[in-house]
């Protein structure tokens, strides 16, 4: 394998990638599920990958990645020939590219469908069509769940996989119309891997079975999307650039319908609940989150296991809230050993840190005031918000149930924690005693 040409990685053009980021990669969430922003940038990140590995234009192969499925907005039978029209009409390109470089980008994103049957006309259609490929045993499977529901939602279960085994065969079988064209590409091997795979028809079958409960409950939080909350809510949990909430996807769904949709699965199995978790939507996350929660109930260790594994997908305050006290907190309520916690307040996680002092509410519920205050006290100094009201609140819910031990805590650090801290664990303490706290803050 040739070495990659170091210069395209420093190359990339930030006015050029702005307009990308703000203008046309937003375009995607309104497609189906197997064709959303997640893609395009599955397919930007492996072209430029593959790129390192010949004399190519950087911003130009970034260009055709983040435009090859724009077409989709028009048809998908044509969304390739869309798709470079969509190139070749877009005046803003041409503040960056030449006649000659649009057009070149335009064939290339007609050339990267994998039903087309000649070669791709240039190096970087060969790019494009190569890093387009999704050629994961897990990924194709569940493309080809999505694409069926949304399409021919008639058909049944049963039907449905008739439909996906056509596919599958007729496109990654031994004979299949895909075809790939950069050896560079490690596509080859996983398309062997996958060919290996279709032989086995019960895994393939177990594998299409554990892929249709996942999506049929994904759907299912989708009927009741709220165009309003889906535009309110990213705001209001903080994922913008540089926020705590970065990244984060809302469809806009409430708590209550997706404790509906919680009731009504709560007997899927827990393997399902941890791929549930992976989601990039938030509600998708919730659901898994408060199935964890249900599953608590009968299945302890196993489902601590899950959670702890998967923090970093219990990834906004309202997902640790509504989970760690009943599970990390229930875990160890009747346990002598709690290091648990301490570990988890020490972690530059954020999330973790707000599990170890959410988790000691069931706890304070239960009269055991300990680990709420060793917490607290480990974590003053913490500079995150988040942290500070989390502590504040625990604090709070021990002063609702002994007021003296709250007065003692802030006795000892009121002059020197966080205001934030402050405010919210002396909320229920009358108006008189609060302003005595936070006077003595303030000196």
């Amino acid at each position: 394998m040739p070495k990659p040409k170091i210069p395209y990685l420093y190359s990339m053009n930030s006015s050029l990638k702005q307009y990308i980021e703000e203008k046309i990669l937003p375009r995607y969430d309104s497609f189906d599920a197997a064709h959303q922003r997640d893609h395009a940038l599955k397919v930007i990140a492996e072209s430029a990958e593959l790129a390192k590995y010949y004399d190519v234009d950087a911003d130009m192969v970034y260009v055709i990645a983040a435009y090859h499925d724009l077409g989709l907005e028009v048809d998908r039978e044509t969304h390739h020939i869309e798709s470079a029209r969509i190139i070749r009409e877009d005046k803003a390109l041409q503040k960056w590219f030449s006649p000659g470089q649009i057009e070149i980008m335009a064939d290339a994103a007609e050339d990267h469908r994998a039903s087309n049957k000649h070669e791709p006309r240039s190096i970087y259609g060969k790019i494009i069509a190569e890093a387009d490929r999704d050629i994961d045993g897990a990924t194709i499977i569940r493309r080809t769940i999505q694409y069926g529901l949304k399409h021919y939602p008639t058909l049944d279960k049963e039907e449905h996989f008739e439909r996906f085994l056509d596919h599958i065969a007729n496109k990654y079988a031994e004979g299949g119309y895909l075809k790939l064209w950069i050896p560079e590409s490690p596509n080859a091997a996983k398309l062997t891997e996958f060919q290996t795979l279709l032989k086995n028809p019960s895994t393939i079958q177990k594998l299409f079975d554990q892929e249709w409960e996942m999506q049929r409950i994904i759907n299912e939080i989708k009927s009741y999307i709220d165009p309003e909350k889906a535009r309110i809510l990213p705001s209001f949990f903080k994922t913008g650039k540089g926020e705590y909430g970065e990244g984060d996807r809302f469809m806009g769904v409430t708590v209550p319908n997706i404790r509906k949709v919680t009731k009504s699965n709560k007997d899927v199995s827990l393997e399902l609940v941890e791929k549930l978790l992976q989601s990039v939507w938030h509600e998708v996350r919730m659901c898994a989150v408060l199935l964890l929660v249900e599953k608590f109930k009968y299945q302890k260790e196993a489902v601590l296991e899950v959670y702890l594994r998967n923090t970093a997908r219990i990834n906004n305050w309202d997902l640790v809230d509504l989970s760690a006290p009943q599970i990390v907190g229930g875990s160890l309520l009747n346990k002598s050993d709690h290091s648990l916690l301490y570990r988890l307040a020490k972690s530059e996680s954020l999330w973790e840190r707000r599990i170890a002092i959410v988790s000691t509410l069931t706890f304070i519920r239960n009269g055991q005031f300990e680990d709420t205050i060793a917490i607290s006290e480990m974590l003053l100094e913490d500079s995150h918000d988040l942290i500070r009201k989390a502590t504040g609140w625990m604090l709070r819910e021990m002063g609702k149930r002994d007021l003296a031990l709250l007065r003692d805590f802030l006795s000892k650090h009121s002059s020197t924690m966080p205001r934030t801290t402050l405010r919210y664990a002396i909320e229920k303490i009358d108006e008189e005693e609060r302003k005595f706290w936070m006077n003595r803050r303030l000196n």
